[in-house]
């Protein structure tokens, strides 16, 4: 991992060889950690972490797949958002990717609910007292709740950070991110 890029755009244009979602939200304005593991031509695996849910995304080029550069990412952003006051860092994975589920469980992100049906997780990590309680609270209410309308709390909650996102509502963002 080597220097700071200058803005958004240089990054967008550094992720052109990642799928469109990867580079779109890795090179969003509101991804506020951002780390990249280059191979000194090219940035070959990036992970970032998008407000105002604290969401981590992860993405590694597959010829660099099962050398560690996704732990390596993960660990570096989950840092970054600890030293950041990040109470909590989220992820949703496929249930049909065993190599993600090991590296989130190896840094301990924890299960927060199941989608058996749509064949995902969402997975959370605390990194605080606040954190713990979120996790706490929506692992409770998501065992609780039947899948279909959990699925639909989750696609809602997504709507609502879009629309934050939108008006960049700062102290909604300070909320979730601050211990």
């Amino acid at each position: 991992m080597n220097g700071v890029l200058e803005d958004r755009q240089q990054l967008a244009e550094k992720l052109k060889d990642f799928p469109s979602y990867y580079s779109n939200v890795l090179s969003s304005a509101h991804t506020s950690v951002v780390v990249c593991v280059t191979n000194q031509k090219q940035i070959v695996a990036a992970c970032g972490i998008q407000r105002p849910f604290n969401y981590l995304v992860v993405y590694v080029q597959e010829e660099y797949r099962g050398h560690g550069l996704g732990t390596l990412a993960v660990k570096q952003a989950v840092n970054i958002a600890r030293k950041s006051n990040f109470s909590f860092v989220n992820l949703a994975v496929s249930t049909e990717n065993p190599s993600a589920l090991r590296l989130y469980s190896k840094t301990g992100f924890r299960v927060t609910a199941l989608f058996s049906k749509f064949r995902f997780k969402i997975m959370t990590l605390p990194l605080r007292f606040k954190g713990k309680i979120v996790y706490a609270f929506f692992s409770k209410v998501c065992s609780l709740l039947p899948e279909v309308i959990l699925m639909n709390l989750v696609l809602s909650l997504m709507s609502v950070a879009k629309s934050i996102r939108q008006v960049g509502a700062v102290g909604f963002q300070e909320f979730l991110g601050a211990s």
